[in-house]
């Protein structure tokens, strides 16, 4: 327990550093075009991820190729919609509609897996999506095609938090992410050879300091930790863990810009909390009673998934 908690503690690290980097990207892709971005970025942390590996003498599988193909693939899909809809809408936005994965995984679960949802996870996701609704300024959002293309990030992304412990969670981690990253530099440089005529370097000390913050912390460190976490701990705990980007985006932006947080912000980032604290309650209250050796065998089970099980925290 206390090992997961540590790994709990990682994963708020990164929805921290994710929460950061919708301004940040936003600004970048004012000088660089959005396809190209992204393929610099990954291009980065994929040369950095294959040098550790190296260094360390890692083995590279046909399995960890394949598995970090289909992770990437899908992790490609997810980031160059939500690039691409920055250009058409605004951070605040765009981090509340990418936070709906917090619903997408426990639906697709039920849907491609058929995972029972108890009470527990339906209860914390209605309060993390109520939480994100409040944090986006509670009704002021206008669907247009940048909001769209959010939308269709948040699916990719969900799929991606469900995908990883059933094609991943045998593989070496660093490898695993560094093929995931390759994976999502090389699709994004060829669908920019089609998209986006134009190509250019950054040319000013803000686009190369978004490149290095997404590419370094943003894409290389995050995504190992969140390979090696979902080890232990659950899709749906991900997710939830994964919603409070919007969170510390708020938290940034009233810390080192001085903009402030609406009191239904506060009511937002309280109802995520409470999302959280929910998902660590023990089984046996307010919900049924399980003796410890079922749920650890439910835990093993949604961690490593054969037959259908509860996806629970």
């Amino acid at each position: 327990m206390k090992a997961e908690r540590i790994w709990v503690a990682l994963l708020l690290g990164v929805a921290c550093i994710w929460g950061a980097t919708f301004p940040i990207i936003k600004g970048a892709t004012a000088d660089i075009p959005p396809l190209q971005f992204v393929a610099l970025r990954y291009g980065l942390a994929s040369l950095l991820l294959i040098a550790v590996a190296a260094v360390w003498r890692r083995k590279v599988s046909g399995t960890t190729l394949g598995s970090g193909a289909i992770l990437g693939t899908l992790l490609f899909g997810g980031y160059v919609l939500q690039t691409l809809g920055l250009v058409h809408t605004s951070s605040t936005n765009a981090a509340f509609l990418t936070g709906l994965s917090v619903i997408f995984v426990p639906v697709f679960g039920r849907l491609f897996f058929r995972v029972k949802l108890t009470r527990k996870i339906v209860a914390a996701t209605g309060l993390a999506t109520a939480g994100l609704w409040c944090l986006s300024g509670a009704g002021t959002i206008g669907l247009n095609l940048g909001d769209l293309m959010e939308i269709g990030c948040a699916v990719f992304f969900g799929l991606h938090i469900l995908f990883v412990p059933r094609v991943g969670s045998r593989q070496d981690p660093l490898v695993l992410t560094a093929v995931q990253m390759a994976t999502v530099a090389v699709l994004a440089a060829i669908a920019s050879g089609f998209a986006e005529p134009r190509s250019t370097l950054p040319r000013g000390l803000d686009s190369w300091w978004a490149l290095l913050f997404t590419g370094v912390l943003g894409s290389a460190l995050a995504y190992l930790v969140q390979m090696k976490a979902q080890q232990k701990i659950s899709p749906i705990k991900t997710a939830l863990i994964f919603s409070t980007e919007p969170l510390w985006g708020a938290v940034f932006a009233y810390l080192l810009a001085a903009e402030r947080i609406s009191p239904m912000g506060y009511l937002g980032g309280v109802l995520l909390v409470i999302a959280m604290i929910l998902m660590e309650l023990p089984k046996r209250f307010p919900f049924r009673t399980t003796t410890r050796r079922a749920s650890d065998r439910l835990r093993q089970e949604e961690l490593h998934p054969g037959a259908p099980a509860h996806l629970d925290a």
